[in-house]
């Protein structure tokens, strides 16, 4: 009688998610290796609605994007990639930079006034990801030299500084400043483990002191 019991109690709790990374390309719909489709609207859109609020996982592939991955107001996400990539060029080994173990590499094709990613919530994690302004022999400087952004890392509204994000291992390629602070926001409020940059005529620049 009370294995009857206990069954039929386990038959009506509550079925509850399971907590895990989202997967960029089965969950959200990217689309990797498709120059005409823009990732960074479609990963926008899913953190600012709220179905992002833990991890997504990007798989190997070129995501290219027009518009900036924003990262919104939210605390504690992880973008993560399969690890980072020496900065290639387009059209070398098959496929434009790929090659061995299929690295994540994010593509910007958007103005130059508006930065790849930006970074406003709190304890943000990148991990595993390549940010490029087009690649190796190529970079996209032509009337954009003092404009372009790698990553953005700000915050919405003034207050208490934002930030402690973790940053690395990153790769960041073609980009007239790779890494950008910008006010309210301090340099002090990331922590870098691991950057790889090439080809940037700054690596990190700060307009808050």
């Amino acid at each position: 009688m009370k294995l009857r019991l206990l069954t039929a109690a386990l038959w009506i709790l509550p079925v509850l998610p399971a907590i895990a990374d989202h997967d960029a390309v089965a969950d959200l719909g990217c689309r990797p290796n498709d120059p005409t489709f823009d990732n960074g609207a479609v990963i926008s859109a899913a953190t600012r609605d709220g179905r992002v609020n833990d991890t997504l996982h990007f798989p190997g592939g070129i995501y290219y994007h027009s518009t900036t991955i924003d990262s919104s107001d939210k605390d504690g996400l992880c973008f993560r990639g399969q690890g980072i990539a020496q900065w290639l060029v387009a059209g070398q080994h098959g496929s434009p930079a790929r090659r061995g173990a299929s690295p994540a590499i994010f593509v910007y094709t958007g103005p130059a006034d508006q930065p790849a990613w930006r970074l406003r919530g709190f304890g943000t994690r990148l991990e595993g990801i390549n940010i490029w302004r087009g690649f190796k022999a190529k970079p996209d400087w032509d009337g954009s030299a003092g404009r372009s952004v790698g990553l953005e890392i700000t915050r919405t509204v003034p207050g208490s500084p934002s930030g402690k994000h973790s940053i690395g291992p990153v790769s960041l390629a073609g980009w007239d400043k790779a890494i950008s602070f910008v006010a309210p926001n301090h340099a002090d409020s990331t922590v870098f483990s691991y950057i790889h940059a090439e080809h940037n005529r700054t690596v990190v620049a700060c307009t808050n002191a």
